[in-house]
């Protein structure tokens, strides 16, 4: 099966996590995750992103935080976001 691209996945919720991954990898992706923004941070200093998915309500910082100090040094290591909230409510 040939690689469609790399895709880094930051969420603190580890099932959502593999179950991602999972998906992904079948359909040929390869990709890490991450369980916070800093080791996100750090994943896209290493290599480069055709895509990140980002849980924007992350333990350590916002998800559009994340790409506003990705940005800073490394805005051509991630080529195209998609945020999203595990939570549909406030304090769920």
């Amino acid at each position: 099966m040939p690689i469609h691209g790399r895709i880094l996945i930051v969420d603190d919720d580890d099932g959502i996590r593999k179950i991602l991954s999972m998906i992904l990898r079948q359909a040929g992706h390869v990709v890490d995750t991450a369980a916070n923004g800093e080791e996100g941070i750090s994943k896209s200093n290493v290599n480069f992103y055709n895509l990140a998915i980002l849980d924007v309500r992350l333990p350590d910082i916002e998800g559009t935080k994340l790409l506003t100090k990705n940005g800073e040094n490394n805005s051509h290591r991630i080529s195209g976001t998609r945020k999203y909230s595990g939570r549909n409510q406030p304090g769920s």
